[in-house]
């Protein structure tokens, strides 16, 4: 396995060699990524990813699909990992910020970037605790926005065309105990909308602290959300969510949609059960500070909680 300093992924020599070397914990690291297609209302899941501890070093990709609401998990050796400054690789399948490619059994994609539609670098949503130390669990969107052209083989069916194109990384020792995740977007009456919300009580030190992160992208602007500017109101059993910041106030109501058991990090192996929510029906009620108001919908959101 080849480690490099890079941009893709948050593993270099303090946070992924020292942990696991020296302090003999645990580690992980992941990359979550999702293609919607708005013409087919459909979407993929596909998850790079890689574990290690001191028995035990694999590296997988998992596959899920709005298709047939199911989840495909392939092991690969460590020595199948790749990681360089701005590629990473299993085996023949690798993704980069401008193209993903996999050949897996009944699963083949070949997509790359829209370069006329190629958006500028943002800035991190999660700021400066990227870099805070002994968190058990750290997340972080990569791309929010971008569209990817190109042809996806599953199960003898072919999808051609654009896809709207999220990715985010989460990388450390395990998920947290107990978190909340949605991202939804290809809203039916505002197509260039997207969100994302994610709630945890990360440990830090043995100490666990409420953390949360999001976005709100729409009408051309970019809220960000965080826990410091943010006040957040959840509610489990109505599945909804209130999120205030100084410039707009966001509604969110959810409800279940095809349940998909994907593998998560636990103890050093992928033993944790994360039950995600696909083609959920989500509506958000916005309304920035300026007095505008928007009701929107979708249903193929997807959505986590543990």
């Amino acid at each position: 396995m080849a480690w490099h300093l890079n941009d893709i992924s948050q593993n270099n020599l303090t946070k992924s060699a020292l942990w696991n070397k020296m302090l003999g914990k645990p580690y992980f690291e992941g990359w979550y990524h999702k293609l919607t297609c708005p013409e087919t209302k459909t979407f993929f899941l596909v998850i790079f990813g890689y574990i290690a501890n001191k028995k035990n070093k694999f590296a997988f990709i998992q596959v899920a699909s709005a298709v047939d609401g199911k989840q495909h998990f392939f092991r690969f050796p460590i020595d199948d990992l790749i990681i360089t400054k701005k590629r990473v690789q299993i085996g023949k399948n690798y993704f980069t910020k401008k193209q993903l490619f996999m050949n897996l059994p009944n699963i083949q994609m070949e997509c790359e970037l829209a370069s006329h539609l190629n958006r500028s670098e943002q800035t991190s949503f999660i700021g400066l605790k990227k870099f805070v130390p002994f968190v058990d669990c750290k997340h972080e969107v990569l791309c929010s926005d971008q569209i990817l052209r190109g042809t996806i083989i599953y199960q003898n069916q072919v999808f051609h065309g654009a896809f709207t194109y999220y990715a985010e990384t989460s990388w450390g020792q395990d998920f947290p105990d107990h978190y909340f995740w949605l991202h939804a977007n290809c809203f039916e009456n505002c197509a260039n909308t997207s969100i994302l919300i994610a709630q945890a009580e990360p440990k830090f030190l043995g100490w666990k602290t409420k953390q949360h992160l999001g976005y709100l992208k729409h009408d051309g602007k970019t809220h960000v959300f965080r826990t410091g500017n943010t006040r957040i109101k959840s509610e489990a059993e109505t599945k909804s969510i209130e999120l205030e910041n100084k410039s707009v106030l966001v509604k969110i109501h959810y409800k279940n949609g095809t349940p998909v058991t994907l593998k998560g990090p636990f103890n050093g192996n992928m033993e944790n059960n994360v039950v995600e929510h696909i083609k959920a029906p989500t509506s958000i009620y916005i309304q920035e500070h300026t007095g505008k108001e928007t009701v929107l919908f979708t249903n193929l959101a997807t959505w986590e909680m543990r």
